[in-house]
């Protein structure tokens, strides 16, 4: 479950604004826009990778308390390379 409130996030001069979105498990969703719109910064914050201020959770737990490295998706997957037969 993810779970949004009055977020906001800055990129250049771009000022990206949500104010509630709730998706639970196994929903689909697609995110679609103009260029310029905020798709891009918008997933960057849900990744992790983009500061942001608001209220984001994650299975009920604030984002920002989350270890990406322990609890993050890509803990799940080889990583390609390496020796893996993943390798590109």
């Amino acid at each position: 479950m993810i779970e949004i409130e009055d977020l906001r996030a800055r990129q250049g001069d771009f000022f990206l604004e949500v104010l509630r979105l709730y998706l639970r498990p196994g929903e689909l969703v697609a995110v679609c826009g103009n260029n310029g719109s905020g798709k891009s910064t918008f997933l960057s914050v849900l990744a992790g990778g983009k500061d942001y201020s608001g209220q984001y959770y994650l299975q009920g737990i604030p984002f920002r308390k989350w270890d990406l490295k322990k609890k993050g998706p890509t803990d799940q997957f080889p990583t390609p390379g390496r020796g893996s037969k993943y390798a590109l």
